[in-house]
């Protein structure tokens, strides 16, 4: 398996107006650092990652009121120790 950094574009859909919890975003930007056999598969993984840690964060996207869009807007091999790094977790929200 081989070491790709996944650069991941996500859209939020909103099914409902947005709530007064304050998640109003219109999208965010996320990279992934993952093992996977091709590039195809690590965007694949990647995208498991993000929608797993953004469930987790935010109710409105649990219980289905936002739907998240995701794109990998960038996919390259980079050295095995980029998967170990602590920053491989955070997302970039814009509105």
């Amino acid at each position: 398996m081989r070491c790709y950094h996944v650069l991941v574009h996500g859209i939020f859909v909103y099914h409902v107006k947005p709530l007064a919890s304050g998640f109003d975003l219109s999208g965010f930007y996320a990279g992934r650092s993952v093992f996977a056999r091709d590039p195809d598969e690590a965007s694949r993984r990647a995208f498991v990652r993000i929608m797993r840690g953004l469930s987790r964060q935010s109710a409105d996207v649990r219980n289905g009121f936002v739907s998240v869009r995701l794109e990998a807007d960038e996919v390259a091999r980079v050295p095995f120790w980029y998967v170990l790094r602590r920053f491989n977790r955070g997302h970039t929200f814009y509105d």
